[in-house]
């Protein structure tokens, strides 16, 4: 993940006349990252995940119709995970 002042650093280097790639060794990055900051403005914005499907989640009508059922399914499908 590139901080701030490492984005900030990029910009400025790069006003100072370096190169995409003498900007990438100087600051040990990929150059494909030091094109991104470039291309973007502003400081980079990191959004929280979408949630995952837990493993259970296909066969979850299948277990809760079996006789017997399981019924510590039954009262997580009333939870949020």
């Amino acid at each position: 993940m590139l901080t701030y002042d490492t984005g900030t650093q990029i910009r400025s280097l790069h006003r100072q006349g370096q190169s995409i790639r003498q900007i990438a060794r100087g600051l040990d990055v990929a150059r494909n990252t030091v094109r991104e900051r470039l291309r973007t403005a502003g400081p980079p914005q990191y959004g929280p995940r979408p949630a995952r499907p837990l493993v259970v989640e296909p066969y979850r009508a299948y277990l809760a119709e079996r006789p017997g059922g399981c019924p510590d399914l039954r009262m997580a499908s009333t939870l949020t995970l």
